[in-house]
């Protein structure tokens, strides 16, 4: 998982072992019961073996654990060694019934994830721009492109494809009313002319006008944008799951 907006990064692996981390801060899990933590704001750093050693540090703290009983513990003004035989020295001086150091426990692991499940499809669509069927402006289909289309009638009924729909679109150019007619009889052309070439599926029509962009009609300073309106200008075939 990542988002690039809260800087959190989280990756979990199947044996428990995984990490997680932000701009100022990262865990890391061995998925044995070790594991690593560190933050840059607070400065500090934390490290699990998973055997019962470790270490700790903050600024001029530092604290190691060796996992058999011994240790140690120093910042700017104190010392402190743990024998791990009853004997520790603080400062050089030596002191007696020194409790051994605990050993540091084990860290859990990342909870497992649930598989995703795979995502049903709902469809195919197929999208002929405008400038490969029609003249601009224009809904009749030119000769030319008759054999894109009996191709397609071809495609379809091979795939036994049992229901297809039309759908017609246009870029924002002129008005809205002439745009939602233009984007119709377009697709009612498409629609004709898959029929007249043996198209066995159920079709059907609907225009939408300029109301569907999948590109910008303009650019951002209110300028034209050509290859945005010609993405625009586009009849979809779209053909349901079946």
């Amino acid at each position: 998982y990542t988002n690039a907006d809260t800087m959190v990064t989280i990756t979990v692996e199947a044996d428990g072992s995984g990490t997680y981390s932000t701009a100022t801060t990262s865990i890391i899990l061995d998925g044995t019961g070790g594991g690593n933590y560190s933050n840059t704001t607070s400065m500090e750093t934390i490290i699990n073996n998973g055997d019962g050693s470790g270490q700790f540090s903050k600024g001029t703290v530092t604290i190691i654990n060796n996992g058999d009983g011994t240790g140690s513990y120093s910042d700017d003004k104190l010392t402190i060694q743990n024998n791990g035989d009853g004997t520790a020295t603080v400062n050089g001086a030596t002191v007696k019934d020194a409790p051994k150091v605990e050993k540091v426990a084990k860290l859990g692991k990342f909870s497992p994830v649930e598989s995703l499940k795979p995502v049903e499809s709902c469809g195919t669509v197929i999208t002929l721009e405008d400038g490969v069927l029609f003249d601009f402006g224009k809904s009749d289909i030119r000769s030319d492109a008759a054999q894109t289309l009996k191709s397609l009638a071809g495609v379809l009924n091979n795939a036994k494809v049992p229901t297809a729909h039309i759908y017609g679109h246009t870029d924002s150019v002129s008005d809205e009313a002439f745009n939602l007619q233009l984007s119709q009889e377009r697709a009612d052309a498409v629609s004709a002319e898959l029929k007249k070439d043996g198209v066995s599926a159920i079709l059907d029509a609907t225009g939408y006008g300029e109301s569907k962009p999948v590109a910008p009609n303009e650019n951002a300073d209110g300028s034209d944008n050509p290859s945005g309106r010609a993405l625009n200008r586009r009849v979809e075939i779209f053909i349901p799951a079946f």
